[in-house]
């Protein structure tokens, strides 16, 4: 899994140099076609790009689809205007896909060079992907081939040197070469809405052509189309990328009402929404192009695994559908959040527009791409994932870890904040007891009056000779009646700012003075509690970091909090699965709708799709996130994803049952799983943070907008108002 989204030393030099030259080109006018083949020759020439899929006897590089998709990103950046796409992707993939070594011999070269220019011609009038060569006729004619029929929709048809044609034959589909000036071919330019992008009709009279393979092709189209669809998905990315960029750029800078309107709630939250769909986009895309490389890696003397080409058609199914929508959502967005200057003819906005608007029906909507998902589970057990989903428990479990074993490092918020901020006598003491599980722990940090508004907290923690006195009182603890340990945020200093007299402890739980009272949640269970603290004792070598340097203790605690909701997909418990200790597989749906007979309804196989594209994408997320380590933005979009995808698991389970969804209780598992699921998504939405809380840590921490205007910055605690009154009682002492 790790290899997935790791970048090789190459693919970022490659990156780089093709970031470089698109800067050179301004392709967000229309250069004409000379500039565009000055650029191809460049691409080609200088960097090598056109020839790294085709094989290195033919003159390529023998790469990847990986290995080309930093480039591809870039390229969609830059709305580069070239004929890359038609000849390095379609024509070499098609070429290389069906193997015919004389035509890969005559025609790879130079390609691979730069020095002439291929298309693919799939579809007629009708634009409809599904039938390669429909429109066209191949028949034989003195022991040659010649094609009759309209083919259309041609990347740079008009002036490729080369192109290559799917017609039917009396076999199938096949694949035949037709000379730029063939007789009885003529090529007609389509008025397109991205001028980036040529498109071409082309009719075919009696026209001679070559055969390339056999008669029939057709898996070899299909295989090509596939790559069509992962490539095409990674340029989407890189639009969509420039244009989050573009729009944020543009909100740290652009002042209303005295402020940049980046501060506003309304773009802030809507920034980090699209920041969420690019970069589950990029996973998916990244994944989709691993499963394709992977299906083609196989080797020849080895058994076949039929797996492997089906994943590998499931995830580019996969990623059309999600990079289409997230391109076209975010090139939107950037108009509008660009306003009035979104809506000039000389700004760029639109330009990315029309070519994410005019790349989503390219190779296939993003409906046809759903409805192939779903026909693809429906016929195969995927793992989406590409690993086996880690082993899920009980919300209390996150946050409170059974004896019978520890919670992972990574997500072990007791044992993370001892490394990172505790003193050397704390973590020799704890340390080992609360990572291993043999020491439970439970957080003190909500209260009553302080939810989201964390560093209000008013419980107090006051130093007597070598031991902090606590009194106050903490709210949504999970597993506070099992813990041995409470890692409780209290107030030291009332005199300073609320963000600056704040201390972390380990406050044992065993003790008189802790009262713990269990609070009934919506969905019946009493995983929460409201714990009373009356004069309890912290000893003074329990605190976690330096006394009142509390708040950043708790941003490493936060983090690692919200990391674990957004990972370990507590919200996919059900009632039935809770027993056994299993999460609901979300792929599942398919399996739910098929048992209630709902499965040929095509809004919900969409919605069912669009159910499990989430899961999958989560995954991968989290899978990136570890490869990028410290620089990644995912851990913060993690916990936010989480409940994108319980709240739209739960709502397609209920659009399945329908009626049913109303009934509840054990005699009835489906209804009583989804109902607990429709309440039970609410634990991480709201739980360490609500998802509204979260927008604007995203906002401000993953894009840089600014924070918005304080009320209370720099003012003492003491002098800061309450909820419900205008100033806090003072603490003893």
């Amino acid at each position: 899994m790790t290899a997935v989204f790791e970048m090789t030393d190459e693919q970022a030099t490659l990156r780089d140099a093709v970031r470089r030259l698109t800067a050179s080109v301004d392709g967000r006018s229309d250069p004409g076609f000379e500039a565009s083949r000055v650029f191809w020759s460049r691409l080609s020439s200088e960097i090598g790009l056109s020839g790294v899929l085709a094989p290195v006897e033919f003159g390529g590089a023998g790469g990847e689809v990986l290995d080309l998709a930093p480039a591809l990103e870039e390229l969609g950046a830059g709305l580069t205007p070239t004929p890359f796409f038609a000849t390095a992707v379609l024509a070499v993939g098609l070429l290389c896909e069906i193997g015919d070594v004389e035509a890969m011999a005559s025609h790879l070269p130079g390609l691979c060079a730069g020095t002439t220019t291929a298309t693919v011609a799939v579809v007629g009038p009708d634009g409809d992907w599904s039938s390669p060569g429909a429109s066209v006729h191949a028949v034989t004619d003195s022991g040659g081939y010649t094609l009759t029929g309209t083919a259309s929709f041609v990347l740079d048809g008009t002036t490729a040197d080369l192109l290559l044609v799917c017609a039917s034959t009396p076999t199938g589909c096949g694949v035949f070469a037709v000379e730029a000036d063939a007789t009885g071919s003529r090529r007609t330019a389509l008025e397109t809405f991205d001028a980036t992008r040529p498109l071409a009709t082309l009719h075919f009279d009696r026209t001679p052509a070559r055969l390339v393979g056999t008669e029939d092709e057709s898996g070899a189209i299909a295989a090509m189309l596939d790559l069509a669809v992962v490539c095409l998905a990674l340029e989407q990315v890189g639009g969509a990328r420039h244009c989050l960029d573009m729009a944020v750029e543009y909100a740290r800078e652009r002042v209303q009402f005295g402020r940049a309107i980046g501060s506003f709630q309304a773009i802030k939250h809507w920034c980090a929404d699209l920041l969420l769909d690019l970069e589950s986009a990029r996973s998916a895309a990244f994944a989709a192009a691993w499963a394709l490389d992977r299906a083609h890696r196989a080797d020849p003397a080895a058994p076949a695994d039929p797996a492997d080409p089906a994943l590998a058609r499931t995830l580019a199914a996969l990623a059309g559908a999600v990079c289409s929508d997230t391109y076209v959502a975010i090139a939107a967005a950037n108009i509008q959040i660009h306003g009035g200057m979104g809506f000039t003819w000389e700004h760029p906005a639109h330009r990315y527009l029309r070519r994410a608007r005019s790349s989503a029906p390219l190779f296939g909507d993003p409906a046809t791409h759903r409805e192939r998902l779903i026909t693809q589970l429906e016929s195969h057990d995927l793992d989406l994932t590409l690993r086996p989903p880690a082993p899920s428990s009980s919300p209390s479990s996150a946050v409170a870890p059974a004896r019978t074993g520890p919670v992972p490092d990574r997500l072990n918020i007791a044992a993370g904040l001892l490394r990172a901020h505790g003193s050397d006598e704390l973590c020799g003491r704890l340390l080992e007891p609360l990572r291993t599980g043999e020491a439970t722990w439970c957080l003190l940090y909500s209260e009553p009056e302080a939810g989201s508004d964390l560093a209000s907290v008013q419980t107090t923690a006051v130093l007597t000779d070598d031991t902090y006195v606590v009194n106050g009182q903490k709210i949504w603890t999970s597993g506070a009646r099992e813990a041995d340990y409470g890692l409780l945020l209290a107030r030291t200093d009332w005199d300073a700012p609320k963000h600056q007299g704040l201390s972390m402890f380990l406050l044992p739980m065993r003790q008189p003075g802790v009262d713990v009272r269990p609070l009934r949640q919506i969905t019946g269970e009493s995983h929460f509690n409201e714990v009373f603290l009356t004069d309890a004792k912290a000893p003074a070598g329990n605190l976690i970091g330096a006394r009142d340097d509390g708040w950043r203790t708790m941003q490493t605690a936060l983090a690692i909090e919200r990391s674990a909701m957004g990972e370990r997909n507590l919200g996919l418990r059900t009632r039935s699965a809770r027993s056994a200790g299993r999460s609901v597989d979300p792929a599942d749906l398919v399996d739910l709708a098929r048992r209630h007979g709902r499965l040929a309804d095509p809004v919900l196989r969409q919605a069912v799709a669009r159910g499990v594209t989430l899961a999958a994408v989560q995954v991968w997320n989290e899978a990136r996130a570890r490869v990028e380590g410290r620089t990644s933005r995912l851990p913060l979009l993690s916990k936010l994803a989480m409940a994108r995808l319980l709240h739209t698991t739960a709502q397609v389970r209920r659009d399945i049952l329908g009626a049913g969804a109303m009934l509840d209780g054990p005699d009835d598992a489906d209804a009583y799983d989804t109902n607990f699921l429709t309440l039970n998504a609410y634990f991480t939405s709201i739980g360490g943070g609500t998802d509204q809380i979260q927008r604007n840590i995203i906002g401000e921490r993953a894009l840089g907008l600014p924070r918005e205007p304080s009320s209370d910055h720099g003012v003492p605690f003491r002098q800061v108002r309450k909820p419900g009154r205008p100033v806090s009682p003072v603490p003893p002492g």
